[in-house]
């Protein structure tokens, strides 16, 4: 039986599975590595300070995560 693997999200902290994703998985290569994202808009945050992101000193919590995945904030 093969493992299932799962990527989170480094800005929001989403559990991502690329088997539920085909072809619309948001990814970006940064420093080597590849990171996966829930959404345009998490991609997009990534985007704009990667460093930020990608240290793993970033505190993901519920707060980080307030948008609908179509590239906007909640209210």
């Amino acid at each position: 039986m093969a493992k299932k693997v799962s990527f989170i999200d480094p800005v929001c902290g989403m559990k991502i599975d690329p088997s539920e994703h085909n072809d619309s998985l948001h990814t970006i290569k940064y420093n080597g590595k590849d990171y996966y994202f829930c959404s345009p808009f998490c991609t997009a945050i990534f985007s704009e300070d990667p460093d930020r992101y990608a240290s793993g000193n970033y505190e993901v919590n519920d707060e980080n995560h307030n948008h609908n995945h179509n590239n906007e904030k909640d209210d």
